[in-house]
Parts: structure tokens; sequence; C-alpha cells
């Protein structure tokens, strides 16, 4: 049985949403992103105040709908009476090339990716354990090879399939330099792993990379 999450956000202006979600960490980013609810679009940025878990989606929706019903004073008493401590999230960060789809040179065309069948059963194993991001080195465009617009084409194609399966990615890391450029944002330099763990609460620690080769 999958848990559920009721919650309380305060929005910017002061005033309550109250939702639902599979998903506490990504719902709250959504709607910090604009992608969340109509009503906190014009309203951010918001943050969680109240978060009750529920045994499964139905209760989920019955208590959404009561707390929906209170007064805007029995909301902010149910905010203030929160207890809740933000935790750390783990995190999956995954190679593009050899490890999603496979390792076709430097492609410019989205038409060309196709994931590996194994991806999207061992990536649903690990949703909700852990936050998935994907960091990749596109030299072919430092190499001039492809443009940065092609390989962030490729890239936005690889998120697209996963989401259509139904696979969350908190986000996609790519650095388009050549080795020789010295850059600090190729891999294995960690600076796309501490940016993410800054900007979505990660415990690196507890966290893993996964590539095709060292």
């Amino acid at each position: 049985m999958s848990r559920a999450w009721v919650y309380l956000l305060q929005c910017g202006d002061g005033t309550f949403y109250t939702g639902w979600t599979t998903d506490p960490d990504r719902r709250v980013r959504m709607h910090n992103l604009g992608r969340g609810a109509r009503y906190t679009r014009s309203r951010r940025l918001v943050k969680l105040v109240y978060l009750e878990e529920m045994e499964d989606r139905s209760a989920a929706l019955r208590r959404e709908y009561r707390l929906r019903k209170l007064p805007r004073e029995e909301k902010a008493r149910l905010a203030a009476g929160w207890k809740g401590e933000k935790k750390m999230r783990k995190a999956i960060f995954l190679d593009r090339d050899g490890v999603l789809m496979e390792d076709m040179g430097y492609i410019g065309d989205p038409d060309r990716v196709r994931l590996y069948p194994f991806v999207v059963p061992a990536l649903k194993k690990v949703t909700g354990q852990y936050e998935l991001f994907i960091v990749t080195n596109q030299e072919g465009v430092g190499k001039g090879l492809i443009s940065l617009e092609e390989a962030q084409s490729v890239n936005r194609r690889v998120v697209e399939l996963l989401e259509e399966a139904g696979i969350s990615v908190g986000k996609l890391y790519c650095c388009p330099h050549q080795a020789a450029d010295g850059c600090d944002c190729r891999k294995p330099s960690p600076r796309f792993f501490l940016e993410a763990a800054r900007e979505f609460d990660l415990d690196i620690p507890s966290s893993w990379m996964v590539g095709d080769h060292p």
C-alpha cells in the first residue's frame, strides 16, 4: 500500500494552501517552481508548515477535504504546533550515456534516444527512497561537434522518457567542456553534486553515483 501525506503550505502572501501527495519534498519543490497548483503560482515562495502521513491515498483525500474546510485561524494553529523537521534526502546521481541510454558518441538528435530496457524497472525500485539526478559530460559541445542546444535537446528527451514512465528526475546537470578546458564542472569534479546537495538538501554521504566507467 503506497504512503500518502496531507500538507499545508504557507504562501508568500501569508495565506495557506492544502494538498496531498505521495512525495512531499518533490511536491513542495514543484510549487516553488511554479509547477504545483494554480493558486500557489502567483504566491511564491511557499514553505511547508504542516505534514501528516496517512495510511493510503483515500485517507489522504478525506483528510485534505477536512483541512480545506478549516478557518484560517485553525490552519495557523496547526502550523504553529507542527514539530516536523526537514530530513535530508538520499540521492542517486546517474550518468547519461552508457547508463540510461546507449553510448552513441556525440549525438544531437533527440529522436535517437533509446533508454536501456532495464532502466525504468530498476529506477522504479528506488523511487521514493532516493532523489534521482543526471550528471553528464558532453565534451562534443566543446569540440564543436554538436551545439549546446542539440546536447540539451537530447538531455530533455531523456528526462521526458523517464517522466513518461513515472520516474521523476530532480535535475539534469551537463558539462559542455572538453577535458583540456580545465573547468570545475566536468566529472569527476564534485561541483554539480555539491550544488545539488545545497539546492535539494541532500545527504551526500548516503548517496550514490552510477557510471559506466571511472
